[in-house]
């Protein structure tokens, strides 16, 4: 990460994150986990994968790379702004008063990754941070079953991560040692509709690799905290003035 990036989310931790724990909160178990460990499993929604496979089912893209990207359709974006908007919006709340600021739905991505020999980073399967602020975080929604043959992926806790870059001697992305215990590694293994949040700004991280035969289907949302003098209370604000990123 950039040193700007670090500087900020260093003086922002101190100074707002960690004063906010204490605050009550709907979700105050996901909250709690996902300030100290980075991430944390929320709940499970089956209906709204289903109803996204669904419509996925009308597009068959192109495979490039080992991974297929499904485009964004107007129906896509309905079905996850009602998403955004009905089922998490509880969550997406009480992270506006985690972090003091409103929380904008800023990329919108649908992949199928698939098997291949996992030398090369093809789909960010080698370990690193996300370069942003960790203002930014993701929610992954899985749309497919997933088992440790499937790709999940890998997520260092805050904790473990000074301990895990010694045990790999980890010096960038493309610079460590790939063949270590993985007790310190949580895998989001998990059932379609499974759906996690993750600072990937702040937590290691990395795409698992697809076993021969199989793939792995993934919804990632990306959000910001942006401050807003306007009252908005439609987390697809960004996505609707044509400001977001990712969109593919």
């Amino acid at each position: 990460k950039s040193l700007e990036y670090i500087i900020f989310d260093f003086f922002f931790k101190k100074k707002i994150l960690e004063k906010r724990l204490n605050k009550n909160y709907k979700n105050n178990e996901v909250i709690n986990s996902f300030v100290k460990d980075g991430f944390c499993k929320i709940n499970n929604f089956r209906n709204f994968s289903e109803n996204l496979n669904d419509e996925l089912k009308k597009e068959n893209p192109k495979l490039e790379k080992f991974v297929k990207k499904f485009s964004i359709t107007p129906n896509l974006q309905e079905k996850i702004r009602e998403f955004c908007n009905k089922d998490i919006k509880d969550l997406l709340n009480d992270l506006n008063n985690l972090y003091g600021s409103k929380i904008f739905l800023a990329g919108i991505k649908i992949a199928e990754n698939f098997s291949y020999d996992g030398k090369e980073d093809v789909y960010a399967n080698k370990f690193h941070v996300d370069n942003n602020r960790l203002t930014l975080f993701k929610i992954f929604v899985l749309l497919s079953d997933v088992n440790e043959n499937s790709g999940p992926t890998n997520i260092v806790k805050l904790s473990d991560t000074k301990k895990f870059k010694q045990e790999i001697n980890f010096k960038n992305r493309y610079n460590y040692n790939e063949t270590y215990n993985d007790k310190l590694i949580y895998k989001n293994t998990g059932n379609i509709g499974d759906i996690l949040i993750c600072s990937t700004s702040r937590c290691l991280h990395k795409a698992g690799v697809v076993s021969s035969g199989i793939s792995r289907k993934m919804l990632t949302l990306t959000f910001v905290s942006y401050p807003f003098n306007e009252e908005q209370d439609d987390h697809f604000y960004f996505i609707d003035k044509n400001k977001s990123y990712n969109h593919r």
